[in-house]
């Protein structure tokens, strides 16, 4: 995009990205010079920043999508990478249900389309949902960031159900090692209302809201407790949904290797061996609330 009108407005351009056909951009993700976005009629654009030209002075030129997608039927609900080390490998949701993954290095691009939140059958009549309203992707490379697993997708929806997908190859690969097979491994029928914010808060772990201001705690694979499901609920909100949640961490880190490490996994504990994760959620009712985790 330009610059616009305030604080930056004097800033160099590096690339103006732009198509006149292309409708409302509603979703954008961005990896190693590689901008994928996703617009209200379900297309996927794809730049290439590199091609701008830019080269520190002036600014950089207007660039035309090197790819362009039908991704979904209707409005792209997330884009997010699947492989922080490509910038080719990324993952659609759309609110026709559908969560697509995608690399752009093949002919066709589409490599696995999942209806992991269908659309009931309304007699002929356009549904408006349910939709694919949240995505969780393993999307980084540090193995100490809070992530939930490099082989699983989680999705929730406003179907009410959070669904653990795995991408791992369960058939034969194709020709460039992606996996060419996926299953919904476990589906969460907790909440009782469409899914709005999720979040990852440690390995395995994730939190998801709900239309209703409830928070629900996952261990999806039973990582931490042996017993993958729900944890335990609370309600935040007093008056609709919790809209985001976020996860802060202010505990040390402890090295591989060590006995502590060896004990309680490499991830990020307190000095007594209890995590002091911070989980914030605010929602409708304007109020933002925090819980040690």
């Amino acid at each position: 995009a330009g610059a616009g009108a305030g604080a930056g407005a004097g800033a160099p351009v590096v690339a103006t990205c732009y198509d006149k056909d292309c409708g409302p951009i509603v979703e954008m993700c961005y990896n190693q010079g590689h901008i994928f976005a996703g617009t209200r009629e379900g297309g996927i654009l794809m730049y290439d920043i590199s091609a701008s030209g830019y080269d520190g002075t002036g600014n950089g030129a207007s660039l035309a999508p090197y790819r362009r997608l039908q991704g979904h039927g209707k409005a792209v609900t997330n884009l997010s990478l699947l492989n922080h080390g490509s910038p080719c490998v990324f993952v659609s949701t759309g609110a026709d249900g559908l969560i697509r993954l995608w690399d752009s290095r093949l002919e066709r691009c589409l490599v696995q389309s999942i209806n992991a939140h269908p659309v009931p059958d309304q007699g002929g009549k356009s549904p408006a949902g349910p939709s694919v309203t949240c995505l969780l992707t393993q999307c980084c490379a540090d193995s100490s960031a809070n992530f939930i697993d490099d082989a699983c997708i989680i999705s929730g929806g406003s179907d009410s159900l959070v669904n653990v997908i795995d991408v791992r190859c369960s058939g034969s690969r194709n020709g460039n090692g992606m996996f060419a097979d996926c299953s919904i491994v476990n589906t969460f029928a907790h909440h009782q209302n469409g899914i709005y914010s999720m979040c990852s808060a440690a390995r395995g772990v994730i939190f998801s809201g709900d239309g209703r201001g409830m928070l629900h705690c996952y261990d999806i694979h039973g990582s931490r407790t042996r017993d993958p499901g729900l944890k335990y609920g609370i309600g935040v909100c007093e008056i609709g949904a919790i809209q985001c949640i976020g996860v802060v961490n202010d505990a040390p880190r402890i090295n591989t290797g060590t006995a502590a490490a060896r004990k309680y996994g490499n991830h990020d504990v307190g000095s007594a061996g209890s995590s002091r994760n911070k989980i914030i959620c605010a929602g409708d009712d304007g109020n933002v609330s925090i819980y040690n985790f």
